[in-house]
C-alpha cells in the first residue's frame, strides 16, 4: 500500500483536499490493477486527538482507493494517516495540520462576577474565549468591549484574540457604589455580546446626621 495523494494541512472539520488516494503495489512496487478490495483509512499519529470522518473504507478500483471526504476535528501539528487492507502491508502518510475552522462562538472564560473598591481595578482581567464550531480555539480574532452601565474606564476596547484564542481588557471602576456592567463582542458570533458584571464598593462613606455641635 502507498499514498500516492497524501493528506494535507486542512481546517478543522472541512474535507482534505485534494481527495486522498491511496495504491496497492504488487512485489515489484507497481501498481496492482486487480485488486478490488476494501481499503481503511484511520489516524496514526494524533496530536489533537482528533476522530476522523467522512467514508474510511472504500473499494480500490484497478487497485486505486480514492477517499473525498476525509475530516478530522481537532486542531494539531503532526497528524498522520495510516491505510490498511488485509494482510497488505500498512501504508502511512506523510505529516500534515489540522487549523481551526471559522470562528463560531464567543464565552466568558475570566473576570466576571467580581467586586472591588470604586475607581479601582478589578484583580482579574476581563477575558473572552472565540473557538470554532468544534471547540477550537481561534485566533486573530476581533473583539471590541464596552462600559454600557456604571462609569469607570477600560484598558482597551478593541482587541484581538491571542494565540489560545482569547481577547482581554483591563476594567477600573466607575466612582459609584452599585452594579457595572460591561460588554465583549464579536460580530456574527454566537453569545455575542458577552455580559460582564461587576459591583463597585464605597468604603468609610459618611452620612451627613444634620446636627452640629457648638463649642
Amino acid at each position: 500500500m502507498l499514498f500516492t495523494t497524501g493528506p494535507t494541512t486542512s481546517l478543522a472539520g472541512a474535507s482534505n483536499a485534494p481527495a486522498i488516494i491511496v495504491q496497492a503495489r504488487d512485489a515489484v512496487a507497481g501498481l496492482a490493477t486487480t485488486f478490488t478490495g476494501n481499503v481503511t483509512l484511520a489516524i496514526g499519529t494524533n496530536p489533537g486527538t482528533s476522530t476522523i470522518g467522512g467514508t474510511v473504507t472504500v473499494a480500490a478500483v484497478g487497485g486505486i482507493a480514492t477517499f473525498p471526504n476525509i475530516t478530522l476535528n481537532n486542531t494539531g501539528n503532526g497528524y498522520t494517516l495510516t491505510a490498511t487492507s488485509g494482510v497488505l502491508p500498512v501504508a502511512t502518510s506523510g505529516t500534515f495540520h489540522i487549523t481551526p475552522a471559522l470562528a463560531a462562538n464567543l464565552t466568558i472564560t475570566a473576570g466576571n462576577s467580581q467586586s472591588a473598591n470604586a475607581r479601582s481595578v478589578l484583580p482579574t482581567p476581563l477575558t473572552v474565549t472565540v473557538t470554532d464550531a468544534f471547540t477550537n480555539t481561534v485566533p486573530g480574532v476581533a473583539v471590541g468591549f464596552a462600559i454600557t452601565t456604571g462609569g469607570g474606564s477600560l484598558g482597551t476596547t478593541a482587541a484581538v484574540t491571542n494565540a489560545a484564542g482569547q481577547a482581554t481588557s483591563v476594567w477600573t471602576l466607575g466612582g459609584l457604589a452599585g452594579a457595572k456592567t460591561v460588554t465583549a463582542t464579536s460580530a456574527g458570533l454566537a453569545g455575542s455580546p458577552a455580559l460582564f458584571t461587576a459591583t463597585g464598593i464605597v468604603v468609610g462613606l459618611r452620612v451627613w446626621s444634620g446636627r452640629c455641635i457648638t463649642l
